[in-house]
C-alpha cells in the first residue's frame, strides 16, 4: 500500500483539487481585475478631463486680459499658475497674431510607465483655448496653449494597476495553501485513513479491526463508504 509520503505531492488529491480551484480563481481574477482596470482607467481620464478643464477655465479670463492688453507680466502669472499642476509640461499665450507673448517648458519625467504611454500614443495632449473678449461681438484677442503629460497626469492610476497585478499571484499562493490544508483536513487523512484500515483487514480472523473515520464525515460520502464496510 501506497503511504501518504509515498505519494508525490503533485499526485495527492489534495494538491490536484487545490491547484485546479485556484486556476479557476486565477481566471476569474483574471478576468474581474481587466474590468476593473479598464473602469478604472475610464474614470481616472474623466476626472482628468474635468480637472485640465476647471484648469484652463481659472485661466481663461486673465489669459485673455494678458492677450489683450500684451501685459507680458499678468501673462507670466497666468503660465506660473498653470505649472503649479505636476502635469503641465509647457504652456504659452499667443496674441491675435499667433505672436508668442509668454512660453514656459519643462521637461517631461521619466515614469517606469512611460512605455505605456507610448505603446498608446498619448503621451503628450495639446489644450488649445480661443482667447475671446466678453463683449458683445466677442473678439478674439489670442490663444491659450497648454501641454499635458498623460504619463504624469495618469500616474496614480499605474502605480494603483501596478498594485492589483503583483497582488494576485501572491493571493494565489496563499489561496492554494489553505486550500491544501482543508482538503488535506477533509479528505486526503481520512481516506488514508480508510485505506489503512482496509489493508489491515483479515478475511481469517473473527475479529476485526473496526473502521476509523476521523472528522465529521458520518453523513456525508466518506460516511457511506465507512458504513457499507
Amino acid at each position: 500500500m501506497k503511504s501518504e509520503t509515498k505519494i508525490p505531492l503533485r499526485r495527492r488529491i489534495s494538491f490536484r483539487l487545490a491547484l485546479r480551484s485556484v486556476l479557476i480563481a486565477l481566471v476569474l481574477g483574471l478576468a474581474f481585475s481587466v474590468v476593473q482596470l479598464a473602469a478604472d482607467y475610464s474614470e481616472q481620464n474623466k476626472q482628468l478631463e474635468r480637472t485640465i478643464k476647471n484648469m484652463l477655465a481659472a485661466a481663461e479670463k486673465p489669459a485673455m486680459i494678458a492677450a489683450f492688453q500684451l501685459d507680458a507680466e499678468l501673462a507670466h502669472e497666468v503660465i506660473n499658475g498653470l505649472f503649479a499642476y505636476e502635469f503641465v509640461v509647457n504652456s504659452r499665450i499667443e496674441d491675435e497674431f499667433s505672436d508668442i507673448l509668454v512660453e514656459q517648458k519643462r521637461r517631461a519625467k521619466t515614469t517606469a510607465f512611460s512605455w505605456i504611454s507610448k505603446l498608446t500614443d498619448n503621451t503628450q495632449k495639446l489644450h488649445v483655448v480661443d482667447l475671446l473678449t466678453h463683449e458683445a461681438d466677442r473678439r478674439f484677442v489670442g490663444t491659450l496653449k497648454v501641454v499635458v503629460d498623460q504619463n504624469i497626469a495618469l500616474s496614480s492610476f499605474y502605480n494603483r494597476s501596478v498594485l492589483v497585478v503583483a497582488s494576485g499571484p501572491l493571493r494565489n499562493i496563499v489561496l492554494i495553501l489553505l486550500l491544501m490544508f482543508v482538503f488535506q483536513q477533509f479528505l486526503s487523512s481520512p481516506l488514508l485513513q480508510l485505506i489503512e484500515d482496509f489493508s489491515a483487514f483479515d478475511p481469517t480472523k473473527d475479529e476485526q479491526k473496526p473502521l476509523t473515520l476521523t472528522g465529521d464525515h458520518d453523513l456525508d460520502e466518506l460516511g457511506l463508504l465507512e458504513d457499507a464496510a
